[in-house]
């Protein structure tokens, strides 16, 4: 290899990233609800490599692909010395009978595979070396929390005007001018079709303890509309005409409404759909091989490693754990490293703050530890950009001679975001 890895790299993947920005827009149907709780996290292909922001990874769902820049503040070079290309390949491809039960109730299996991942990561050696450590890795989720309740809470009341939309509509169709002679009679005949649906079993069942709520705010509706027609004395008789008139009134405006409801009910779901919560468990592996002064024919494998990532999720805080083993060889050695840590993430829809410490056990070297403060910022739907600042573990220098960490890194979300289904 005659040029440098980093060159190639550094002209390919700004390009990819924003090549795919571009088309990173998904259009949602009126019964679809777009999966927003899709993030570029740092790869393992960065973590093997000893490089990442966040040592600590959260666990989440993948974006269908993804890109990291990383560069250490004090790097004269203004192209970034780090880079990560992570793609999942399930999210890759259009999923039209993917369900919202699918998604968020899923097997043990489809978990694995909806949130599988793999990457590939490259990072310039630590000096006195000149060459380029390239590192590939692999994650998915074996648990994966739950939709919060903010959103099941919105999402009930959108499935609650849905099941009652075929009642509505086949209770406005039997509507006959015929047997109707006065604004009394379509009243009595709407009253006591919505009472026998309260007292029938099977009617509306999918409804729940919601029917009674449901059956009264769609007969308060239609009272609505028959009391702005402009028939006043209710006990009028009307002619076959101004029934029909009244009744398509009825039906018609009671068309609008319900559209409304739903369309309303569906947008304040959409909203809530930011972050799962509960427990979720991350199992990640990864191998890095060094290429010294960047020729395949000196490229020897340096590390291996494999770790969890314990997650509980609230709405406002998260708390994530670490175990993780890394074997390394480096001059025909092999040193085994066991580290084990903690963060906790506090974070709003644009921005989120985290602390981090970690503990490193070697069977060369004492303990020794690893603290940071990182700071992520949402410039757009899929573009964050990070911050983070520390002290690494002792002899794992990033991009310098010392332990202290200030990198800058810039993660690009790319593909259209993934829909699931909802009953419609």
């Amino acid at each position: 290899m005659n040029n440098k890895l980093n060159k190639h790299l550094s002209k390919l993947i700004p390009v990819l990233s924003f090549s795919f920005i571009l088309t990173s827009f998904a259009i949602a149907q009126e019964n679809e609800l777009v999966i927003e709780d899709l993030k570029v996290p740092v790869s393992p292909a960065f973590t093997i490599l000893g490089v990442t922001p966040a040592s600590i990874e959260k666990p989440q769902t993948p974006k269908a692909l993804g890109v990291s820049l990383l560069n250490a503040f004090n790097n004269v070079n203004i192209i970034p010395g780090n880079y990560s290309f992570e793609a999942a390949p399930y999210w890759l491809f259009d999923h039209p009978d993917l369900t919202f039960k699918d998604y968020y109730n899923s097997s043990p299996g489809q978990t694995l595979l909806n949130n599988l991942a793999l990457s590939l990561a490259t990072a310039p050696l630590d000096s006195p070396k000149s060459g380029t450590a390239l590192a590939i890795g692999i994650r998915t989720l074996l648990f994966s929390g739950k939709a919060n309740d903010a959103l099941n809470s919105k999402l009930n009341l959108y499935l609650h005007q849905v099941y009652g939309e075929p009642f509505r509509v086949d209770m406005l169709n039997d509507l006959s001018s015929e047997n109707l002679k006065t604004v009394t009679d379509l009243e009595n005949e709407i009253n006591n079709s919505v009472s026998a649906a309260k007292e029938n079993p099977v009617e509306l069942k999918n409804l729940g303890n919601s029917k009674t709520e449901y059956l009264t705010n769609l007969q308060n509706t239609l009272e609505e509309i028959i009391n702005s027609s402009k028939f006043r004395n209710k006990n009028d008789t009307l002619s076959n005409e101004e029934m029909n008139e009244l009744i398509e009134k009825v039906i018609s405006e009671s068309d609008i409404a319900s559209d409304k409801n739903i369309k309303s009910a569906l947008t304040e779901a959409r909203s809530e759909d930011k972050k799962r919560k509960g427990f979720s468990l991350e199992f990640a592996g990864a191998l890095s091989a060094d290429f010294v002064n960047d020729s395949t024919s000196n490229g020897k494998i340096s590390g291996i490693g494999g770790w969890i990532n314990p997650l509980f999720s609230t709405d406002f805080m998260d708390f994530v754990g670490t175990m993780r083993f890394l074997s390394y060889l480096q001059d025909g050695i092999t040193e085994n490293k066991y580290d084990a840590g903690v963060r906790f993430i506090v974070s709003t829809d644009v921005f989120g703050i985290s602390a981090e410490a970690l503990v490193r056990a070697s069977s060369e070297l004492t303990p020794t530890y690893r603290y940071a403060l990182n700071i992520d910022y949402r410039m757009t739907k899929n573009v964050y950009i990070t911050g983070t600042f520390g002290k690494n573990f002792d002899g794992s220098p990033v991009n310098g001679n010392g332990d202290l960490i200030t990198l800058l890194g810039i993660n690009f979300g790319m593909g259209n975001e993934p829909v699931i289904k909802l009953p419609h």
